[in-house]
């Protein structure tokens, strides 16, 4: 029977089969991203992690540091995002490996169960040290990712097929980006996955960060003109998915580069949103915090602004925040908007609307004056 492809999101994502519950979770925002370490020894040309975490042996959930010596900030922000799961990442992971099997071990007894954990890593600590995978997985791993360093790693398929045969009800497969002209090798690792009887292989959209452009760029990729995403990479996942969907019963994903930024993340961001809003921020379609600023350039002028706010205008207490040292308060777009006419009668002032990431000391998106 013909397998269908089914497309999903803004971004033109597609699938044949089901997804792996880590991409679940992330297409619906649920998941935060642990990074156990920035280093890895590997060195994969098309490494996305930004320049201020890669080759770096810190720790980071989402956007916030973790202490080597504290833990509960991991906790304090899958809260703040109502997550049901993290994906666990670097660098490599197994770079460190003991720290990430502690992180497992805390995170699995203190979310229980149903939270889900999946785990990218290239595939190259497990050579000798095949007792990590079982590790992994005793301490609480659900599903295992190979991201090898290139698609002819043939010693990383071998442990990928190893792994499925002792370890038949985790959910394992390979993640490799959609390289373009190299479809056959595609293929031939589709097919290796296949017959290995592993769960899915995911192929992602190729696409240009700060970090690997001048690499990639060097071997003569070019970008399209509406994103990063390297031109050819998506015609190349459609093919070789076109091509084997049935001669294989795997499933098979391709992410979109718009993806990531469009679905995952803004899901998340609207997440965390409606934890960390204040009573008067709006939360804008990209899951960004909303919200006015009217600010007084002398004492006298600020003092007189919040009598204004507080006693002619009614605004209530909760609607604003005032910063007294900054000589300015955050209220409500709609309360600013239709009161800064009357307020500039009387006071001198300044008004904007600002937007800002859901996160902790967020640098500002956008402001538009009033």
């Amino acid at each position: 029977m013909e397998r269908e492809i089914t497309t999903y999101g803004p971004s033109s994502s597609f699938k044949v089969g089901e997804l792996p519950e880590g991409c679940l979770k992330c297409i619906k925002g649920e998941k935060v991203v642990l990074y156990t370490t920035g280093s890895c020894s590997v060195g994969c040309s098309y490494c996305p992690i930004p320049e201020d975490r890669q080759k770096v042996d810190d720790v980071f959930i989402n956007e916030r540091p973790v202490p080597l010596s504290d833990d509960s900030v991991i906790f304090d922000e899958s809260m703040q995002c109502l997550a049901t799961g993290a994906g666990i990442t670097g660098g490599d992971p197994m770079e460190v490996p003991e720290r990430t099997l502690s992180y497992i071990r805390s995170i699995r007894k203190r979310m229980g169960e149903e939270y889900h954990l999946h785990l990218y890593t290239s595939g190259r600590f497990f050579i000798g040290k095949e007792h990590l995978i079982e590790d992994l997985f005793i301490a609480g791993l659900d599903e295992l990712r190979f991201h090898p360093r290139n698609l002819r790693s043939y010693e990383v398929w071998d442990i990928a097929k190893e792994a499925k045969k002792r370890f038949p009800d985790k959910s394992i497969g390979f993640e490799v980006p959609a390289i373009p002209e190299r479809e056959e090798d595609l293929e031939k690792l589709i097919s290796f996955a296949d017959d290995a009887g592993l769960d899915f292989v995911n192929l992602n959209e190729y696409e240009f960060t700060d970090t690997n452009f001048n690499k990639l760029s060097q071997r003569g990729f070019v970008s399209v003109l509406t994103n990063a995403a390297i031109v050819g990479s998506k015609d190349t996942a459609l093919n070789v998915i076109t091509k084997m969907k049935d001669r294989t019963s795997i499933s098979l994903h391709f992410c979109s580069s718009g993806s990531k930024d469009s679905i995952q993340l803004v899901q998340r961001y609207k997440r965390r949103a409606s934890q960390v809003k204040r009573e008067f921020d709006l939360i804008t379609e990209d899951g960004l915090l909303q919200y006015a600023v009217i600010s007084a350039e002398s004492r006298e002028d600020f003092d007189l602004l919040l009598s204004l706010l507080r006693e002619e205008l009614e605004v209530e207490e909760e609607m604003m925040q005032v910063f007294e040292k900054e000589m300015l308060v955050e209220t409500a777009d709609y309360i600013a908007a239709m009161t800064i006419d009357d307020i500039r009668e009387i006071v001198d002032v300044d008004a904007e609307i600002q937007t800002r990431f859901p996160i902790d000391d967020s640098p500002l998106v956008s402001s538009d004056p009033l």
